[in-house]
């Protein structure tokens, strides 16, 4: 059964209850179980998926703000937290971090984990049956210095069961400890993963142009395994664009708007190889890019990357072939993200992208535009809309964040689901930036 294109609200959350003047939501939400809802006593894939937020007021978007759950049924206010003390010091989040959530230990409470001016936090949320819902504080961690807009990012690096956290291009424990970062944290991306680059069990992180193994014993100094040399700031993504069963990276790099791939093959020195580069073009007077969607946009078998720059969203094939581009407007960050899903289920994805003023969904065969929601408004950084079972009722919805400081539209968040109720299913978790369907189990444990 083919479905239909056909984007409706579901619900919008626009005013808040709990720190009413912080309505503006910027940075990318994310989804996963955070409560009990059905009584079971336990948080799993059979509650209903919650979305995450961080919050701002006016155009303080840089400052420090509100972290705020919503239940994903009908977005109602779960708890907020504007600041939460730990060991007698008091941390505030900031109004556009990222969010990541996973269950760091194992132990069946879901850890949040996002940015603050002394560093990474991560809190822990409440048990079933304690009596509160507002989560408690697990760590602050200052090792790695801090910035407004990371994006951290959770993964079983070692291999050891336990989860680390990715924040600058650093990894800290599932209780905070440093575990390493990079001799320099120069250039050091906001959005650095965790991905498997070769076929050993341990993880590597993935900082633009750079992939860094964890440190050696005795150290706390990440050496690295490959690298792009003579590329700045960039954005990275990774997928297997050869066949090979290896993934090769596509980065972006902002500041010349060039998109390379590059295959590090195996290489265990700053060596890469089979590659290609392109440079946006746009029309833009800077065109930039931002962080680069991989997947397979037309049903072809094979995977493509897209990326949105300053007036256009660009996909590339895997040879670095323009596939198609369609005109956009981000003239803000010029940074922005997309997303995509098969929605109809007729075997290609559609894009979702959402820049200053509109939602649009795109055919990812053609760029031809499926659907356009006006009702949108950001200033944008990085963000993208993300796409889960929401209110857990087996198909799929947009849960997009809007602010209206410097254009008209929404504020909050907004949820969009099928008319016709004709959506294909999807997860009930996009717990990170970095998403993969690999790097998070539905009920919030990590691989």
């Amino acid at each position: 059964v083919i479905g239909t294109i056909d984007p409706v609200v579901e619900w919008h959350k626009g005013s808040f209850t709990e720190y009413p003047s912080y309505d503006q939501v910027m940075m990318q939400p994310v989804a996963a179980n955070l409560t009990d809802d059905n009584g079971d006593g336990v948080i799993d894939e059979d509650d209903v998926p919650d979305v995450v937020l961080t919050r701002f007021t006016g155009s303080s978007y840089g400052s420090v703000g509100v972290i705020t759950a919503l239940s994903g049924d009908d977005g109602h206010e779960l708890w907020s937290i504007a600041s939460f003390v730990l060991d007698g010091t008091t941390y505030q989040p900031y109004s556009s971090s990222g969010v990541a959530i996973g269950d760091l230990d194992g132990d069946g409470l879901p850890e949040v984990c996002f940015s603050t001016p002394s560093g990474l936090a991560c809190v822990t949320v409440a048990a079933p049956g304690s009596g509160s819902a507002v989560p408690t504080g697990r760590f602050v961690a200052g090792d790695c210095g801090t910035n407004p807009y990371v994006l951290p990012a959770i993964a079983d690096v070692d291999h050891d069961g336990l989860a680390e956290v990715i924040f600058r291009s650093c990894v800290f424990a599932y209780d905070g400890t440093f575990v390493g970062s990079p001799a320099s944290l120069t250039n050091a991306s906001i959005t650095s993963f965790a991905v498997n680059m070769d076929d050993d069990p341990e993880l590597e992180v993935v900082d633009g142009v750079r992939v860094y193994d964890l440190p050696p014993a005795g150290s706390t100094t990440m050496p690295v395994r490959y690298a792009l040399e003579g590329v700045g700031a960039a954005f990275a993504a990774v997928g297997d664009f050869d066949g090979d069963g290896m993934p090769e990276i596509a980065a972006v790099e902002t500041a010349t708007a060039k998109v390379y791939l590059y295959d590090p093959d195996g290489a265990t020195d700053a060596d890469t190889k089979d590659g290609w580069t392109v440079t946006i073009a746009d029309g833009g007077s800077g065109a930039r890019g931002g962080p680069p969607t991989v997947a397979d946009f037309d049903g072809d078998g094979e995977v493509e990357v897209g990326v949105a720059a300053e007036y256009q969203y660009t996909v590339y094939d895997n040879n670095g072939t323009r596939l198609w581009g369609t005109n956009t407007q981000d003239a803000s960050s010029r940074d922005t993200g997309s997303s995509v899903f098969d929605f109809d289920g007729d075997g290609a994805a559609e894009v979702v992208y959402a820049d200053e003023q509109n939602l649009h969904i795109y055919d990812g065969k053609t760029g031809a535009e499926r659907a356009t929601i006006s009702d949108h408004g950001s200033g944008t950084i990085v963000e993208y809309p993300i796409v889960v079972d929401i209110d857990h009722d087996g198909e799929s919805e947009i849960v997009l964040a809007s602010n209206n400081y410097a254009f008209a539209g929404w504020t909050g968040i907004t949820v969009l689901g099928s008319e016709s109720r004709s959506w294909t299913p999807a997860r009930p978790v996009w717990n990170q930036y970095a998403y993969s369907i690999s790097n998070v189990n539905d009920d919030g444990s990590i691989p």
